[in-house]
């Protein structure tokens, strides 16, 4: 039942805060509504497509709810390459508990500590949780670990790989080449892009006889890393207001094993 709250916790963080945010946004300034407006344009199938962090994520969740757990795994790993603190905490549980991933409390502790490294308050208390209950060895462990995990999913390596995809994204979407002039214009996918399996983010979005407005995500689109990351953090924190009524506080997982052989 624990675990299951919080991964109910995580997957409630990991969707679009578009309806959390009509409530918030009753009582919020103009600024705070246009923010709430951009959470929305992020939730949208064609910007989360076209975004790793987002579109992993998103396949990890299927899998996992689908019963494949290494699938997940996989999707959140290349998520968590993005600087997704959501998928890094999920691939914490899974090691935590061993489920879909081997059974290692020790690497579990690291990844969920890279989670919490943008001050989550839920993440950085499960990660304290997590400590509480590892043994001196298993202490000893965890320095080595979480400093192995800043070459591919630390929070500098991940915000440079995220910075390039989001010129890129940008780029496509802006450029002559795609039409794009502004606001209500049709961007359309070229042959070139079709013949590249849709790699590009106009194959994402359509091809030339299914075009789509980008109007809609158009300010999505312009945020830079920092912003983007800002708006990711805004997010978490409209959605742990609705996760937090639904199961409650986080509180300590542990295996059956531990359960009456608590680590020392």
């Amino acid at each position: 039942m624990r675990r299951l709250a919080m991964l109910s916790m995580l997957f409630v963080a990991a969707v679009g805060a578009e309806s959390a945010w009509a409530q918030h946004a009753a009582v919020s300034s103009g600024d705070l509504k246009r923010s709430g407006a951009v959470l929305a344009d992020m939730a949208t199938g064609p910007f989360v497509d076209a975004h790793s962090d987002l579109r992993f994520r998103d396949l990890g969740m299927n899998a996992y709810r689908g019963g494949r757990r290494r699938e997940a795994l996989e999707n959140f790993l290349l998520a968590s390459r993005y600087v997704d603190k959501a998928s890094q905490a999920v691939v914490a549980l899974m090691y935590w508990t061993g489920d879909g991933a081997p059974h290692d409390r020790a690497l579990a502790y690291a990844w969920m500590d890279l989670a919490a490294s943008r001050g989550y308050p839920e993440l950085q208390h499960q990660r304290d949780l997590y400590w509480a209950q590892l043994s001196d060895d298993e202490r000893d462990r965890t320095r080595d670990l979480r400093q192995s995990l800043e070459a591919d999913y630390g929070d500098d390596v991940g915000a440079r790989r995220l910075t390039r995809e989001l010129g890129s994204i940008r780029s496509q979407v802006t450029g002559s080449h795609l039409g794009w002039a502004g606001y209500g214009v049709v961007i359309h996918a070229d042959s070139a892009s079709r013949a590249a399996g849709g790699e590009s983010v106009a194959g994402l979005l359509g091809s030339t006889a299914a075009s789509r407005d980008m109007s809609s995500i158009s300010d999505a689109i312009r945020l830079n890393t920092a912003q983007y990351l800002q708006m990711k953090d805004l997010q978490w924190q409209v959605q742990m207001m609705k996760a937090h009524v639904a199961v409650g506080d986080l509180e300590p997982i542990r295996t059956s094993s531990e359960k009456t052989h608590p680590a020392s």
